[in-house]
């Protein structure tokens, strides 16, 4: 492999102590800095990477073989077309030809498996002083989890749409026959009008409430406190509710339902509701058709102080054990959630903040392959 002095390992000549630590500090530097440098010869054969590069690559290339050859393996595509580019096509590959390139974003597959990764790059020749390049370097970094989190917030912006779309659409049917009515001397009657204006007020109202829903579900994916409706609710009545719901919206799984006399606090019913619904649609999207989804709910005293437990268990795919920690945090996602089980709910961030809204817990526990239970610990005292 052609050597460009960095990162060669000797020794420095004599007399050039002075620049052979000012070699090491910028090594050190780059080798701490958070974002990805490979350095290659002009020839394309790989000379530097740093610890970083390494890491977001999945393994260091192999210098036995140059960079470009090592394109078909690391699968380097366009994200939009999926098309998979020419080692000439390449940022690295571009640089060596002389070109400079600013923010190039590509999908690469990590050696080693983990899934498909978006990186965004910079790349330069390095230029000798007659003007023919000597190698390149290039900068790159990881915006995977930016890419995925982007996704999610266009994926929600078409939810909201649609949801939105459908209300406005009656309220559109409505003013048309209000006005072909109109339009016809004497055909509409005060009865026809007032009826007619009651489902546009109706549907107006229920605009509203979407409205207000995804105002709240933005507020909750950004971390943000929405204000709590206290009030006192039946929480039996709320979760049985809500189980025949999804009795009737998943008739494949089998709901059990398991409560332990009634249950009753302060609290406010839609926000609990939101996160029962979370729970329970998770668990819907997780688990095989067939398989049974357990909902238990119990008043209990907890140190003298009762409270009421409610829990969410599944047969489902079960979550990995690296995962677990982190499945309350905003944006994360499992390794083994599917694309296509994303929705436009609260999620597990929005539902562990409105539970330590109301001052209780929720607790995940899970046996990958062999499903999840989700324990909810409420305050259940007057006026809490």
């Amino acid at each position: 492999m052609t050597d460009t002095g960095v990162n060669t390992g000797q020794a420095a000549p004599a007399g050039h102590d002075g620049t052979d630590a000012v070699v090491r500090m910028l090594r050190t530097i780059i080798e701490r800095i958070p974002m990805g440098v490979i350095v290659v010869d002009a020839g394309g054969d790989l000379v530097f990477m740093n610890e970083a590069g390494r890491r977001i690559s999945g393994e260091q290339p192999q210098d036995a073989a140059p960079v470009a050859d090592q394109a078909a393996a690391y699968a380097i595509r366009e994200p939009v077309t999926d098309r998979e580019l020419t080692p000439e096509e390449t940022p690295i590959g571009r640089a060596v030809n002389g070109e400079t390139v600013e923010d190039f974003e590509y999908v690469f597959a990590a050696p080693g498996g983990g899934g498909d990764r978006w990186v965004r790059v910079s790349a330069a020749p390095f230029l000798a002083p007659d003007g023919t390049v000597e190698g390149a370097v290039a900068i790159f970094a990881d915006v995977t989890e930016e890419r995925r989190i982007e996704q999610r917030r266009v994926n929600f912006l078409a939810g909201a749409m649609h949801d939105l779309k459908t209300p406005l659409t009656a309220i559109k049917g409505y003013t048309q026959i209000l006005q072909r009515q109109l339009a016809r001397n004497g055909a509409l009657t005060p009865e026809t009008a007032d009826r007619s204006l009651a489902q546009i007020e109706t549907t107006v109202n229920r605009m509203n409430g979407l409205i207000s829903e995804l105002l709240d579900v933005a507020r909750l994916r950004m971390g943000e406190k929405i204000a709590l409706n206290r009030e006192h609710v039946d929480l039996t009545a709320l979760t049985v509710r809500l189980v025949q719901q999804y009795r009737e919206l998943a008739p494949e799984h089998r709901f059990v339902l398991e409560v332990n006399g009634e249950v009753t606090g302060q609290w406010d019913e839609l926000q609990l509701e939101r996160v029962l619904d979370n729970l329970l649609s998770n668990a819907v999207k997780y688990s095989a058709e067939g398989t049974q989804i357990t909902i238990s709910l119990e008043r209990r005293d907890s140190g003298g102080r009762p409270e009421a437990i409610l829990t969410v268990r599944d047969e489902g795919v079960g979550i990995p054990a690296d995962d677990l920690p982190h499945i309350f945090e905003r944006f994360f996602r499992a390794g083994n959630a599917r694309d296509e089980a994303g929705g436009q709910g609260i999620g597990l961030s929005g539902a562990r903040q409105l539970i330590e809204q109301h001052r209780g817990t929720i607790v995940a526990d899970s046996v990958l392959g062999q499903g999840t239970v989700f324990t909810i610990r409420l305050p259940a005292e007057p006026g809490t």
